[in-house]
């Protein structure tokens, strides 16, 4: 049948597709790769999938919806997305690894701090319209966080509490205050990636000799 023949396809990568993927024909790949056609289909089926690196993914829910129910995915990238929210994450439960890049209408991170995720590292670029980044102080095991670009932070204050957090990157994404001492409070913090800027209380290089200091100790 043609679904035999694609029982031990792994990897699977579409570039330009001219029509959706019914996933309960290719039930068995741990890697999708490429173009995400709107019509994609039965990804609940793709009992395997372990990685999600879609680009122009663009659904009619504007969040996570439509994957929600590949619940081992352990790696989520998303490239040139209209989502606008996160939601749906929480069903991810097998989820390390999540990555939303040029999103620009993705406003709110609610969904990531209600569901507790596990996710250990966040990546968010050129996401300009995020209302607030306090929910992130709500992922228990969150440890890398990288902000490329992203809208600008009124102070540092939602870091309080994430004591597993090791490396915080903000690289062109403004913290308004300019005050960055929160960051020495953080426990596991051991690097800081982030432009220096006039109305900063440290430059990168101070802070992260400050860091490197507490650890020698």
């Amino acid at each position: 049948s043609a679904r035999s023949g694609l029982d031990n396809l792994r990897g699977l990568r579409i570039e330009q597709p001219k029509a959706g993927i019914d996933f309960r024909w290719v039930p068995m790949p741990e890697v999708f790769g490429g173009d995400w056609h709107p019509d994609n289909r039965g990804v609940e089926h793709a009992d395997e999938l372990r990685q999600l690196r879609a680009w122009k993914f663009r659904p009619e829910s504007r969040d996570l919806a439509s994957i929600a129910r590949a619940t081992r995915l352990e790696w989520l990238q998303l490239v040139q997305t209209s989502i606008e929210s996160l939601d749906g994450v929480g069903h991810l439960e097998d989820l390390r690894y999540l990555e939303v890049a040029y999103a620009p209408k993705l406003t709110t991170l609610d969904a990531l701090g209600a569901a507790r995720s596990e996710v250990r590292e966040l990546k968010l670029e050129r996401a300009n319209r995020i209302e607030s980044y306090e929910p992130l102080s709500a992922v228990p095991f969150l440890r890398r966080v990288q902000l490329i670009g992203c809208a600008p932070m009124p102070d540092l204050q939602w870091t309080q509490g994430m004591d597993r957090l090791d490396f915080l990157s903000f690289v062109d994404t403004n913290v308004l205050s300019g005050d960055l001492t929160p960051l020495l409070d953080l426990p596991a913090l051991r690097n800081v990636g982030t432009l220096d800027k006039r109305h900063c209380s440290h430059k990168g290089a101070e802070l992260n000799a400050l860091l490197q200091e507490r650890w020698a100790l």
